[in-house]
């Protein structure tokens, strides 16, 4: 209380209220943006908060709010800051309001800040979300107080006036000598003539009065008369030692406010340098002003702010007041288009090496295709001539499968009595397809975007009956040829062994998990391939097939928009396809949108996290950070701990660096959570994964669940 107090009363001298006005205007006037968030990997949702936070930044932290936080701050060191949370247009606002210091105090047995009201005294940590405290420093933010600094300049200034007045009281009126003759003193009849012109004399005015006896005037004759002179105090040189110590208050109290004590003392060196001295001390002084306000606002206010509206906190933009020089402003708008020449230029470089390369590929398999044709027609020519020669003990000495692989065809005949389809068969067996869905995906997709489906026992069927209708729908087009679903039946595996806080099966709501039994039952009804995981997941399913498989087909299409599954496109011919958006995703694709290679997707969301399978992340490393130290170093443990030792630039470098030394083994377990398993059991041979129509109890089982609609649409096996 009693440092408000002061702290008001010194902003009753103009010029202290003028230094500080000042420094709030060259604050308030700096360029305001808001730095997308990086702490999570939700891109879209980091910058659809940025844009929101910069339309309502001014709403609830308007200027004068802003100038209240400031004048605080910097007199006291501290300002306490209430947010009255209020809901606009479908949103929470917390409205800022200032309280004065003179109710603040903080309480060192608890170590907490308190506020005083009328009826109750509260601390200010007990209520989250309530509070903002603008503080600088974390310990004892009120030593770095302005009021400090300035009090003992503003009472050796009043003490100065004080003084000032006084010494004008005594020594600003004129002196009044009167003289007389000393002859006058010798007797009371004279003597009396003397006192009444004295009398006379002090009645003619306020100064004061001297009588002096005179023998001899000033040239050294005798004096004869009377004489009256006025004697004034020479106070020049006083005056102007108060004016002085005036002066040096105010300069001294501007300094300590403005932060420029060191740059306004006289300095030996020219005016020139003492500028540039005096600019660059100025501009680190707004930095840090800046910065402090900036990180609160950003933890105390836009952190709540960006929980209540978006459900996390993590979400939250940065503010950032932009205290460069118009010549630093400049040198770095040149820069960038420096940049932006230098990168156009090595990606149209690249894209014509692609382009080359692309072209390439093209003119190669153009000719190994003229070649495997040319081949394959050679070939039937020859079984043609065989066939001629009918059972000729030539045609049965040959050995068909030997020639189809001397020949570098992928298939041989089917039997040396049926000659001529060799050729054809080699020629398209090579194109197969494998198809392999993620069927508990499927599962959760139909059950929370389709309208609800009952039958008779009132049991919810909605999300079954919606996770065929996508398998018809895919095998309607006749394009599928071999086809496999992969269930997580429970969602629980091995990995919540090795972190309790992986997902389970309480992510699931009851009435989807009554269906799992259901779901699998349908699939194999409709003559599906169903791989019903207990102990690994689905995805590890996914993963096994496309490493089992891999000599079987020519492409394998992951149906599935998990981004863990990126890890799998590690060759050509594996294609990751996000059917309810319409998105494919090979192996040339990975680093355009993952910024790693396929092999560092593990390391990638054991970093940012994966709020699909409940992989929190490290706090304080962003997408961006950890693509850009991925894609150097291709895994966590070869990432040096020693930020100056990176060859790579990344923002916050310090800060980035200290998150993984802190997290470096919850990310290892991380990364091992995150890693899919490649040798699941599955015991179907490439064949056995063939689509041969819908079984014959398909039907009774679309009347079963009310879904006629998926009758007759696909072909009946056999």
């Amino acid at each position: 209380r009693e440092s408000a107090d002061l702290a008001e009363a010194l902003l009753t001298d103009e010029r202290l209220d003028g230094a500080l006005q000042q420094r709030i205007d060259g604050l308030l006037a700096l360029p305001l943006s808001f730095e997308v968030s990086t702490e999570t990997g939700d891109k879209e949702a980091a910058e659809l908060a940025q844009k929101k936070a910069a339309e309502v930044w001014w709403r609830f932290c308007p200027e004068p709010v802003l100038r209240d936080v400031l004048k605080w701050l910097i007199m006291l060191g501290v300002a306490v800051v209430q947010l009255n949370w209020t809901e606009e247009r479908g949103q929470w606002l917390p409205l800022l309001e200032v309280w004065h210091p003179r109710d603040l105090w903080f309480e060192g047995h608890e170590v907490t800040y308190k506020v005083g009201t009328p009826t109750a005294q509260i601390a200010i940590g007990a209520d989250p979300y309530k509070w903002a405290i603008f503080a600088s420093g974390s310990q004892t933010p009120w030593m770095n107080g302005a009021v400090r600094r300035v009090a003992m300049y503003y009472l050796a200034k009043q003490q100065m006036f004080t003084d000032w007045a006084h010494y004008s009281e005594v020594y600003g009126h004129p002196t009044r000598v009167g003289k007389y003759p000393a002859a006058l003193d010798e007797s009371d009849e004279t003597a009396r003539e003397r006192d009444a012109y004295q009398d006379a004399l002090v009645n003619a005015g306020k100064s004061p009065v001297i009588m002096l006896p005179v023998d001899i005037d000033s040239e050294g004759k005798a004096a004869a008369g009377w004489d009256y002179e006025l004697v004034q105090a020479d106070g020049a040189s006083a005056v102007e030692v108060f004016e002085r110590g005036i002066r040096y208050c105010d300069s001294a109290a501007a300094m300590a406010i403005l932060r420029q004590t060191l740059t306004m003392e006289p300095a030996p060196i020219g005016s020139h340098a003492l500028g540039k001295v005096h600019n660059a001390v100025r501009h680190e002084g707004k930095r840090a002003d800046t910065e402090g306000l900036a990180t609160t606002g950003h933890f105390e206010v836009l952190r709540p702010w960006a929980l209540f509206n978006f459900g996390d906190e993590r979400l939250a933009p940065w503010p950032k007041w932009d205290t460069r020089t118009p010549e630093e402003r400049e040198a770095q708008a040149e820069a960038e288009v420096l940049e932006a020449r230098r990168r156009a230029d090595v990606a149209k470089a690249e894209a014509e090496a692609r382009r080359a390369v692309a072209e390439a590929k093209r003119a190669e398999a153009i000719a190994a295709a003229e070649a495997a044709k040319l081949r394959a027609e050679t070939l039937e020519r020859v079984a043609g001539a065989f066939a001629a020669l009918g059972a000729s003990t030539l045609a049965s000495r040959v050995d068909w499968d030997a020639l189809a692989k001397d020949e570098g065809l992928p298939l041989a005949p089917a039997g040396k009595s049926q000659p001529r389809e060799l050729g054809r068969r080699a020629l398209s067996g090579g194109g197969k397809v494998l198809h392999v869905v993620d069927g508990t995906y499927e599962l959760f997709r139909a059950h929370f975007s389709r309208g609800r489906r009952r039958v008779v026992d009132g049991k919810d069927v909605k999300a079954t009956v919606g996770m065929v209708a996508s398998l018809v729908t895919l095998l309607e087009a006749g394009e599928v040829t071999h086809l496999a679903v992969a269930f997580d039946n429970p969602i629980t595996s091995f990995r919540n062994k090795l972190f309790e806080g992986y997902k389970d099966d309480t992510v699931v709501p009851a009435a989807l998990r009554a269906q799992f039994e259901d779901a699998e039952a349908a699939a194999r009804a409709l003559g599906v391939v169903v791989w019903s995981m207990d102990e690994f997941e689905a995805d590890d399913a996914l993963a096994t097939a496309c490493q089992k498989y891999a000599q079987d087909f020519a492409t394998i299409r992951l149906l599935s928009p998990d981004k863990d599954l990126a890890q799998c496109l590690t060759r050509a011919g594996v294609v990751l396809v996000d059917r309810a958006r319409g998105r494919e995703l090979a192996a040339d694709g990975v680093r355009d949108r993952f910024g790693v290679d396929p092999e560092s997707i593990p390391d990638l969301l054991a970093l940012v996290g994966d709020a699909a399978d409940q992989i929190p992340g490290l706090d304080g490393v962003g997408i961006e950070a950890a693509a850009a130290l991925l894609s150097r170093y291709g895994h966590i443990e070869d990432i040096p701990e020693d930020a100056t030792d990176w060859d790579v630039e990344v923002w916050g470098a310090e800060r980035v660096a200290a998150a993984l030394k802190a997290g470096r083994e919850d990310a290892l377990l991380y990364r091992e959570l995150a890693t899919l398993v490649r040798n699941v059991p599955l015991e179907e041979k490439a064949e056995e994964l063939a689509w041969g129509g819908e079984s014959e109890g398909f039907g009774a089982w679309c009347e079963r669940m009310n879904a006629d609609h998926l009758k007759g649409r696909l072909p009946v096996a056999g």
